[in-house]
Formats: C-alpha cells, structure tokens, sequence
C-alpha cells in the first residue's frame, strides 16, 4: 500500500507593498473537486519577479495564481511533471509577454523565477524555472535536490517519508539565509525584502481516509519514524510563539490533509538526491479489518483464517496488477521513483487526430484573459473582425480590442451604455446598445448615425438592415428610420441569439434550430447530431460562411452545422471542465479561426 502524507506549511516571506520592482509570493493551490484533488494533487509554488518598472504586486500575485491553477488542473497530461512545466510557461508569458498598463506602467524587462511541486500521495514531484531553490531536510541534514537541468528548466521527483521537509525558496532568501543557517536561525520576517520568501513543507502520515477508500489493509506500525532532529520542529513552534507574523500561512479552505492520490510511476525518472522508497513491512499484522458473513447453512464452515489469507491475497494480487499495468514496472533493487529529464522551454501542443463523426479535441487555447486588461472587465459578447479580436462588457459599455497577431486588449475610446451584442459589419464593428444599432470606425472611432430601435430583442443585420426577434415578432428595421413586420409566429418564442445568411436561423434557448426564408417558415431539421443541444447561447453564421456555428453552453462544446443543418464536427476542449462559464463565439472570415469567448478568457482554436 503507497502510503499518503500531509504537509504542516509554513510560509516565510515579508510583507508587500502595492507597487514594487522586484517582489516574491508563496502559493498554495487546491483544485475546487475533491476528485481533481486526488487525481492531480496540491500545488506548493514561490514565484520571484523583477523588472525595469514597478508592478502592480497584488493583480500580478492573483494572475500568477489563477493561470498556475487553470492550467495545471486543466491539463490531461499524464504526468505532473509536464504539467507543471506547462504551467509555468503559462505564468511566465501571461507576466512576462502581455505588458499592460494594468500590470505595469511602462513596459521593460522582466526576468521571472519560480520553483514549484505536486505532492501525490507519499512522491513529489518539483519543476524549478530560472533561479530559485529547492532543498531536502533528512536526519538533520540538508541537501540540495538532484534534480536534472537543461534550459530553463529543472525537474526531479522522489519518495518523501514522513518528518522529511523539503523547502522552497527565492534566490535572494537563500543570499540572505543560507538553507543550513535555517535549521538554527530566528528568522525576523520583517527584515526580508520583497523578494525574499521561502516556503517550507514538513511531511507526516495522514491516516484519514477518504470516502472513495471503502476497503484497505491496515499496516503494521514501523518501528518510531525517522527523527530529523530538525530545527524546523522549533521553527515550527517558534512561529506558533511569536504569532501571526511567523505561523504557516494557507489559503482559506485548505484542508489539512490531502487526499490519497497514486502517482504514476514512469520508467524514465531518476530520484531525487537521498531520496529513497519506505520499507515496506515484511508482513501485515493479523486480521485484515474486512468483516465476512457467517456461513449459516450448516453444510461447509471453512476456516475463518483461510477465507481472510484468500481473500487478502487475491486483493493484493490484483492491486499489483493495477499499479503495473497503470504505472509500469520498477527493479525490485532500485527505487520505485525516477528523476523525468527535460528540456522544454515553450511545450508542444498535445496531438489530436480528428476522425469523421468524433469530437475534434482542442489543447490549452486561451488567446487572452481579459483581467489582465481591467481587472473588473466582465465581457459579455465577442466579435471578430478581419485582424481584430473586440469583446464587450455589457454591464459598463466598455469595449477592448486587440490585434490578432499580437493578443493584447485595450479599451477604446468611446462607451456604449447598455450594449448587449457585437458583430463584424463588413470589416467594421456593429454594436448595439440602448440607443440602437451604429456601425464603429475603430480606426478612427468615428461612429455612423444610429438606426432607432424601438423593441428590444434578439439582433442581426443583413444589407444594411437590422432584424430584431421580440417574442414571436420578427421587425425589419431600415436606415431611413422605417420599420415592417417580417415575420410573426409563436415557434419564434424563447429565441436566444439569430443569424442571417439569406435565410433568418433562429437559435431558440432549449436547443431547436428553426429556419425561415421570405418570411416563411423552411421545411428545415438538425440531422446527424447525437448530443442534443442544452442551453445554446450563440449561432454565427453569413453569407459568405460554408458552415453554422452553435456555442452549445450545456455540453460546453462548439457545434459545427453545414446551412442544411447536417452535423459536421465539435470542438470541445481536452480538459471537460473547460468552456463552463461560455458567452459567445466568433469565427474568422475564412472559417480558419474559431474564438471563444468563456468568463473573461478569450480561447483561439485552428479549425484547419
């Protein structure tokens, strides 16, 4: 049985100020599923910046925070490893590459550091990028990890045993404190500078069980664990003394102790330095702990104790054959964990072949995370044009654009109270707001004169001319400021969005596609689609398009219809709790690009 530990935290760092130009952070971070827990595991991060101009300490703090968190637990890779690296690189461009005013007032250098760790049951796993620690305390004795390093990057993972403590710290903590000088020194926190912080993790036994571990063997208790004789047993105490300032910090809901998580175990990992697997007891104490029913029949009573050793080996028998054929074989001489090589600067994208009739499967794709822009942006609706990504915020009436080639949102000029939609309106950008519908010259932020709206509704445009579906009427508005009914029908209620492309297709909120050409009603059905629609938010489509776009919110995937409503493909992200927060989609005038639009984050999938 691998056994599970639990990490006493103590977080040592000074207090920040708003702004600085070189300033470090401690992270600990746990998914929200206590499944996405047990599968990936907690998070243990110290992060150091610095640059040529000040930062913004607390935005950028939150930005590192929430892309190591979206990125880690929404990757599918099957090692942390990997993941971890993944994620790193993630934070280093977000704080690194997309310079803004909100991050810092002028743009200049930065140079980014963090080292980082997973612990998955009783091995942890450390990615270490740029210049920071990362340090193992054993039997009093401190070392640095072996871990393998080329480019950027250094990673290493290995067994820990309980009493182990393993820290990671900023390059100017270990220039001002030693990690030896640790294990004997007060640490005044208040002498730290901002970019001074260390992070330590001191690992016991945790014998909580989970509500999924329905069934286990209890082990036999080992002789007294291993006494470190560690000096972070009076840090520990020491910071307990001296208060707030020096007790161990953890993000609030942070359960003590971590779930069981059994890490993969791959051919190709060396150990970390002194790191070695636990004995295991030679044999189980009496009694397994599972209760058998009597035999009440009278005709055979089989010793109890033969029925527990069976039942007990076949259960360890097949354990075995899960953890080899999931996790791989190791020597029975060599350690059960390796040292994983790497040397990956920028990640490749994950591989996906696209087969008729599955799902076309999308890796990591945010293009841009509007928080960076304003940290209060709340975008509702996204429009793309010919180089240009627009997204609104519907509840201020602040519009942000950015180039395509360059992701980097700003906002323009001009306001638009109580906008509620966007659209590419042959090359410029429609929006509709409370005065009505107008055409903006993002160029010159010229805006043309507003076609008067009188109902609200459901909006899209077609010559020069709006369509705005209100219950079960369908008005033509036209620039000359007349109005007609063009269509009125009672299937037409409970629309939720609607394009045009000769055809008027309506996209109702319970999933029914409805199609009307002169003002009558097509002979017009979805076919090919196994999945029906839930809560659809958006339909995209023109005249030039081949294809109908649905954001299909519900089942958190992008539906992609021929204009005869035949199924052609979806494209959904490789990680099922992605795209859960959906607004709306826009597609590049050539169907090559595919945006989405999810909470604040704007994703780009090639559709090629």
């Amino acid at each position: 049985m691998i056994r599970k530990l639990t990490a006493k935290i103590q977080n040592i760092s000074a207090s920040l100020p708003q702004s600085a130009g070189a300033f470090s952070g401690v992270l600990i971070i746990n998914p929200d599923d206590t499944a996405v827990l047990e599968r990936k595991g907690t998070v243990y991060a110290v992060f150091h910046i610095t640059g040529s101009q000040e930062f913004d300490v607390n935005l950028v703090s939150k930005v590192v925070h929430d892309v190591l968190h979206d990125s880690y637990y929404q990757s599918d890779n099957v090692s942390p490893v990997q993941s971890l690296e993944k994620a790193i690189v993630e934070v280093r461009d977000r704080v690194t590459k997309l310079t803004n005013e909100s991050i810092r007032s002028n743009e200049g250098n930065v140079d980014f550091n963090m080292v980082a760790g997973v612990l998955w049951g009783n091995v942890i796993y450390v990615v270490q990028y740029g210049k920071s620690g990362g340090f193992l305390m054993r039997d009093g004795n401190i070392k640095a990890i072996n871990a393998n390093t080329e480019g950027h990057f250094s990673a290493a993972s290995g067994v820990v045993k309980e009493d182990d403590v393993v820290l990671f710290a900023t390059l100017p903590f270990m220039q001002k404190v030693s990690p030896d000088k640790l294990l004997s020194t007060d640490i005044d926190q208040a002498s730290l500078p901002p970019d001074a912080s260390c992070l330590v993790l001191k690992f016991a036994i945790d014998t909580t069980f989970t509500e999924t571990e329905v069934v286990d063997f209890p082990m036999p208790r080992e002789g007294k664990g291993l006494n470190l004789n560690f000096a972070a047993k009076s840090l520990f105490s020491k910071s307990l003394k001296k208060g707030s300032k020096q007790q161990a910090q953890a993000p609030q809901g942070l359960p003590e102790q971590v779930p069981e998580a059994r890490p993969p175990v791959s051919p190709d990992i060396n150990t970390i330095s002194q790191m070695v697997p636990e004995p295991q007891p030679s044999a189980p104490r009496s009694g397994t702990g599972i209760k058998l029913k009597k035999d009440r029949s009278g005709k055979f009573k089989p010793n109890r104790t033969i029925i527990i050793a069976v039942v007990g080996i076949l259960l360890l028998v097949s354990i075995g054959y899960t953890v080899k054929s999931n996790f791989g074989k190791n020597s029975a001489n060599e350690p059960n964990i390796e040292v994983l090589s790497t040397n990956i600067d920028s990640p490749p994208a994950l591989q996906t072949e696209e087969t008729p009739g599955e799902p076309a499967v999308v890796d990591e794709t945010v293009f841009y995370d509007l928080k960076l822009a304003d940290a209060s942006a709340n975008p509702g609706s996204i429009a793309i044009l010919e180089d240009k990504v627009v997204v609104a915020d519907h509840s201020t009436g602040k519009i942000y654009q950015s180039d395509i080639s360059t992701p980097k949102f700003t906002q323009i000029e001009k306001t638009f109270m109580g906008i509620s939609a966007l659209e590419n309106a042959d090359g410029d950008l429609g929006v509709t707001d409370s005065e009505g519908y107008k055409v903006v010259d993002l160029a010159t932020n010229e805006v043309t004169p507003t076609i008067k709206i009188t109902t609200p509704g459901v909006m899209a445009t077609y010559l020069g001319n709006v369509y705005v579906l209100s219950g079960d009427t369908l008005t033509k508005y036209t620039s000359d400021g007349t109005s007609s009914t063009w269509a009125q029908s009672s299937e037409m209620e409970g629309a939720g969005s609607m394009a045009i492309s000769v055809s008027i297709y309506v996209l109702k909120k319970d999933g029914t596609l409805l199609s009307y050409t002169t003002g009558a009603k097509d002979n017009f059905s979805v076919s090919g689609l196994e999945t029906a629609l839930a809560n659809p938010v958006q339909i995209q489509t023109n005249y030039d398009f081949d294809n109908m776009y649905i954001a299909d919110a519900g089942n958190r995937r992008i539906v992609v219809l021929d204009k005869k409503g035949t199924f052609i493909k979806e494209v959904k992200h490789e990680n099922p709790l992605a795209w859960g927060n959906m607004k709306g989609i826009g597609v590049s005038a050539d169907e090559t690009k595919l945006y989405v639009l999810d909470g604040s984050k704007v994703h780009e999938i090639d559709l090629k």
